[in-house]
């Protein structure tokens, strides 16, 4: 597009948003109170369900920090036995997908 072309698009933009702007201002001061009655309504549901999810938000947080602790107390376990007994890892681990190989034939 050419210099020329695009001086007059942005001012045709400006002036469809600033038209659009105009329109939204007065559909605002027409609906007046209803959109503010509207608006409280809806801030007075969001806060109410914002209040009723919390406790739940909070239990998740908790599981969460709990499963994460379990997971590391098991890794450290698992750790713990591979330094202990290697050998006997290495060959259980060849057995149980040895099995697997099988069972998935």
């Amino acid at each position: 597009m050419t210099p020329a072309m695009e001086a007059p698009l942005g001012g045709l933009t400006d002036q469809i948003a600033n038209r659009a702007d105009d329109a939204v201002d007065k559909a605002a001061a027409q609906v007046g109170s209803g959109l503010r009655r509207a608006t409280a309504t809806a801030h007075t549901a969001v806060d109410r369900i914002a209040t009723a999810v919390e406790p739940a938000a909070a239990w998740a947080d908790q599981r969460g920090k709990a499963l994460a602790a379990t997971s590391m107390d098991f890794s450290e376990t698992c750790s713990t036995q591979i330094r202990a007994r290697p050998i006997a890892s290495v060959l259980g681990a060849v057995a149980v997908g040895y099995f697997l190989g099988r069972v998935m034939r």
